[in-house]
This record gives structure tokens, C-alpha cells and sequence, in this order.
């Protein structure tokens, strides 16, 4: 069940033990995401005490985060990266899978990582720290938002970054980049910003790092990543890790074995939570269509939200049936509809007779959905139903099955004995940082935590 990281370890000076690294991939669940969309998350964060908790973790039909294995270690580095990815690799996660796509921040060591160990994969970045960045990007160049007019330029330019990421073709990505280049410009003339002395600078520096964006852009993606743009699964489970799940303490200030044990224990209970949740009637409402039977509660709730949206908002739709000079009230044969969305100000093209891609806005297509438009336009031809239709197998309860299943009697055991293991407390002592790189590049001293236990002393358990 387990692909084990060996435990390295070292002595840090005469009298303790440094754990350099540990960690642990549960090769059963490995095998739930291969049956599932191969779109792994992956991430690290800090912890109490200084050391780094690098997680991975899938998003099942349902919209449930699992977390599938994780590495304690003493920094973020192409080292660490490197053991952890190897150790997902032996579990099962490898090249043979064809549509593998791994979602991450633009961190320099994970990039590196992921290009030794999964060359063939679709490395795609995070479009939150993207927005961050260029938030910085923007202050940096132009000191601030000039206040009212700068924030509304600024969110100009976030909204026209967005759509660029999702375009379907090199030239509408183009056309949402140049626009991005002609805000910029009107900004400058507006606020009066000097062009640079320097010709070698550029007079559209927020233009130029957009283009410079690689990884968001889904016209260059091969497979379909669900519209999944951002990091937040990994980041939910890195959340979690702050919270007392077990009435046993913080996971991310615990001791160095109990963390070890802790973070087994969710990767187990988050299994067994999506599993009851599957099988229990609670929430599931099964939604009959003509492709796929039933579909997941998550599915089922965001086509209700949709057409929440689009009732509370129906003054800001307009539908428009084209080709056949007919008002759209008809049999729903016309050939496509002009929708006009005033909450975004745009124009999109409905095509009711393309099941998957249904809508000139491409969310249907990126993410097996039916969008906002596609449901303005079902509302007003009053053809209810028929938006089941516009729903993806992917999120089919069959689909759902796949990805959960009950525990075994060997992973119910495992669960309740690392439940009841307690780590010894420690006399505290001090030992010196596991790298350099801490306390400022010198040899600084801290106390330690309670796994890095003295030469002599054990652990029960």
C-alpha cells in the first residue's frame, strides 16, 4: 500500500540526530486518481519549526480534494522535489499516462523536477500567482494604482488577462493580448507616465510580462485540464493542515513522527469521507439525462447556481436567435443563438446542436459544463432538461465510483493503530539549523522539535 521514502538521517553535532527527509505515497489511492482525470496538484508550504511539507492531492468528479502522499524535508529544492516526484512516480504516477498534467507554482526547483522525472507530462502554472505577480509588476513600474482610475485600469487589464488564458486559438489569445497593450498604453497617456530613456526598455512592461506567461495559456494545452487554473486544491489541503482534525494537535506545528503519522491519517480519512459521502443518500440528486444517468451532487449544485445566476440576472441577458430570422420562442431547431451577457459586456455565440462545445465562451468546452449562455438560452426556449445534456461523463457517479472506494481491513487497522501511537516528549536541546541557508547563512542554533530526538532516546510506537 505504501511507497515509503527511506528516512535519511545524520548527526548534526555530538549529542542529536537531524531527520533530514521522510516521506510516504499510498500507491492505493494513486491507483483512484489513474482511474479518474489525470490532473495531480502539487505543492509545498512551512511549517512551526522550519521544515517544509510537500503535498500532492487530485480533485475527484465530485469536487472532493485527495490528498495521495507527501514529503517532510528541511528546504523547497530540486533535491527535495526530486525525491518526492521519483516517489509518485514508483506509486504509479508515470510517463505511460498520456493526458498527465501537473498543476503547481511557478517555483524554479519544481519546474526543473518535473522536467527530469515526467518529460512527456503537461506542466501547467498556477493563474493566481500570475495575478499576484503582475500586481507587483504593476507596482513596481507605475508606483500604485493612482488611485481610482489605476485600480480600474488594473482589473481592465486581470479580466483581458483571463480571457487570454482561456482562448481557444493563438490569434483570439492575440486579440486579448493586444488589448492588454492598448489599455497600457491609454494608462500611460492618461496618468502621464514618461516613456523610458533607455530604448532598450520596453514603454508596455505589463504587455510584455503577460506574453512572457507560459503555462496559462489554454490554446497551447494538449489535453483538457477541466478548466482548472489555479493551485487551490493543494492549497485547501495545506489549510487543513492548520486545523486540529484529530483532537491531537496542529498538524503543521506537531512533532517531526507525529506529523508523519498525522498526515497518513488524513490521506486515509479523506478516502473513507469521500466514499460514505458517495454512498450516502445525502445530497445526491439523481438528475436523469440521455447521456449519462446520474451526475455527482457538485455537478447537479453548480447547473442550479447557473440558472440562479441567470434568473437574478435576467435583465443583463439578451437572446437572439440568428440564421432563420425567427424570435427564438420556437422548437429550439434554429441553428445557433446571439446571447448578449451585460454583466461582462460581450456578445457570445450559442450553438445548441454542439454537445461539447456549446458556447463561443469556451467554459463548456474547458470544463464539461454548461456556461451561463447555454442556460440564458435553454430558459428562454423553456427546454429545461435539455441542459443535462450539456453535462460531461466525467462527472457521472460511474465516474465518481471510480475514484472512491470503502477501506480495506488492512487500511482500517493501519488507520486506528497510527491513531493510538503517542510520541515521547523530549527534554529540549539545542541542535543547529539542517542547513546552512537558515538563520542567515550561519551556524545558528534553535531548539529542536520533538522528532529529532537525542542519540539514545526512543519513540514508542
Amino acid at each position: 500500500m505504501f511507497d515509503v521514502e527511506s528516512v535519511l538521517a545524520r548527526i548534526v553535532d555530538e549529542d542529536a540526530l537531524g531527520v533530514e527527509g521522510a516521506g510516504a505515497v499510498l500507491k492505493n489511492v494513486v491507483d483512484l486518481w489513474v482511474a479518474t482525470t489525470h490532473i495531480l496538484f502539487v505543492d509545498a508550504c512551512h511549517t512551526s519549526d522550519g521544515w517544509m511539507i510537500y503535498i500532492a492531492c487530485f480533485v475527484d468528479p465530485n469536487h472532493h480534494v485527495q490528498p495521495i502522499g507527501f514529503r517532510l524535508c528541511e528546504a523547497e529544492d530540486e533535491k527535495n522535489w526530486l525525491y518526492f516526484l521519483h516517489a509518485l512516480k514508483r506509486a504509479g504516477v508515470n510517463d505511460d499516462i498520456e493526458d498527465l498534467v501537473i498543476m503547481s507554482d511557478r517555483s524554479p526547483a519544481i519546474i526543473r523536477a518535473v522536467d527530469l522525472v515526467f518529460p512527456r507530462c503537461e506542466h501547467a502554472h498556477c493563474i493566481v500567482h500570475f495575478e499576484r505577480n503582475l500586481q507587483l509588476e504593476w507596482d513596481k513600474v507605475y508606483h500604485g494604482f493612482n488611485k481610482d482610475y489605476g485600480i480600474e485600469m488594473f482589473n481592465i487589464i486581470v479580466n483581458l488577462f483571463r480571457d487570454a488564458t482561456i482562448a481557444v486559438s493563438q490569434q483570439e489569445c492575440d486579440e486579448y493580448l493586444q488589448k492588454i497593450k492598448q489599455a497600457e498604453l491609454v494608462f500611460r497617456r492618461t496618468v502621464k507616465v514618461p516613456d523610458p530613456r533607455d530604448r532598450n526598455k520596453s514603454k508596455n512592461p505589463i504587455y510584455d510580462y503577460v506574453r512572457k506567461c507560459e503555462g496559462v495559456y489554454m490554446w497551447k494545452w494538449k489535453y483538457n485540464h477541466l478548466l482548472e487554473q489555479t493551485s487551490n486544491a493543494v492549497e485547501s489541503v495545506m489549510n487543513e493542515l492548520t486545523l486540529n482534525l484529530f483532537h491531537k494537535g496542529v498538524i503543521r506545528s506537531s512533532p517531526f513522527f507525529d506529523r508523519y503519522r498525522l498526515l497518513v491519517m488524513l490521506i486515509l480519512l479523506r478516502m473513507k469521507q469521500r466514499y460514505n459521502e458517495m454512498t450516502s443518500s445525502k445530497g445526491i440528486l439523481p438528475m436523469r439525462s440521455n447521456h449519462w444517468g446520474c451526475f455527482t451532487p457538485w455537478a447537479v449544485s453548480l447547473v442550479f447556481r447557473r440558472f440562479h445566476y441567470v434568473l437574478d440576472y435576467a435583465k443583463e441577458y439578451t437572446v437572439k436567435a440568428c440564421r432563420y430570422g425567427v424570435d427564438g420562442h420556437g422548437s429550439g431547431n434554429h441553428e445557433y443563438f446571439n446571447v448578449k451577457d451585460g454583466t461582462v459586456g460581450k456578445k457570445y455565440k450559442v450553438d445548441l446542436r454542439n454537445w461539447k462545445n456549446g458556447c463561443s465562451c469556451h467554459i463548456h468546452e474547458r470544463q464539461q459544463m454548461p456556461c451561463t449562455h447555454i442556460i440564458a438560452v435553454l430558459i428562454e426556449l423553456k427546454q429545461y432538461q435539455m441542459v443535462w445534456g450539456f453535462v460531461g461523463s466525467v462527472y457521472s457517479l460511474q465516474s465518481l465510483g471510480r475514484a472512491c472506494r470503502e477501506w480495506t481491513q488492512k487500511e482500517d487497522e493501519l488507520y486506528h493503530w497510527l491513531s493510538k501511537q503517542v510520541v515521547k516528549e523530549h527534554p529540549k536541546k539545542l541542535v543547529i539549523w539542517r542547513s546552512v541557508k537558515k538563520g542567515n547563512g550561519k551556524n545558528k542554533r534553535r531548539w529542536y522539535s520533538r522528532g529529532e530526538c537525542p542519540v539514545g532516546d526512543e519513540v514508542s510506537g
